[in-house]
């Protein structure tokens, strides 16, 4: 085992979990730490493998987010098509059931950027709790609301620009139906994805 790479990943773990929501911070760490260790190790220990089957059984999914990637061939392929690697996925989002915590949001106070983003996001969060990449404008208002990205004047006019036409496949419009991602789109969420993680996304 090499020590100084694991005490340098430990590190960056403290750190990723000190930008989650402070009531899943405990569980953030301790998911990404039990994961730190098991590949340290070279692989995963038969107890880990039982508790990980005791939590699906009882649960109905894996603690760790791993079912829905198991149950969704849809995901699986944009996760290839994108190269999208799970430890990026597992490092943003956190899976509880059919509920989906985000580990790591925008965090600029840019609003047609931060709009943007959620849009993304949101089309990831259905992508894996229902198989489609899709956004819903109206939801896409009410979480940017929510966040503080919402431009109440240029929202409407905002997802009308070349963005969102290059990312979805339709116009999102006022109480409109939800879009699902083009490549590109897929592309730009996947990069999303990655950027929160490394912290570059500013």
């Amino acid at each position: 085992m090499d020590y100084a790479k694991l005490k340098a990943e430990l590190v960056e773990i403290v750190e990723v979990s000190s930008q989650v929501p402070e009531e899943f911070r405990s569980q953030c760490f301790a998911m990404l730490f039990d994961r730190l260790l098991k590949e340290s190790s070279g692989g995963t220990s038969k107890n880990n493998i039982k508790e990980d089957a005791e939590n699906e059984s009882e649960n109905g999914s894996s603690n760790q987010g791993e079912a829905p990637l198991r149950t969704s061939g849809s995901f699986k392929a944009f996760m290839k098509r994108t190269k999208l690697e799970q430890k990026t996925l597992e490092s943003v989002v956190m899976l509880e059931g059919n509920e989906v915590h985000f580990l790591v949001e925008p965090s600029h106070n840019k609003l047609a950027k931060g709009t943007l983003e959620w849009a993304l996001l949101l089309a990831l969060k259905n992508g894996l709790v229902a198989g489609t990449l899709s956004t819903d404008p109206e939801t896409l208002r009410s979480v940017v609301q929510e966040k503080g990205f919402y431009d109440r004047p240029n929202f409407a006019t905002g997802l009308k620009s070349e963005k969102y036409k290059e990312y979805f496949k339709g116009p999102l419009e006022y109480q409109g139906e939800a879009r699902v991602l083009t490549p590109s789109g897929e592309q730009a969420l996947a990069k999303l994805m990655q950027d929160l993680v490394t912290g570059s996304n500013k």
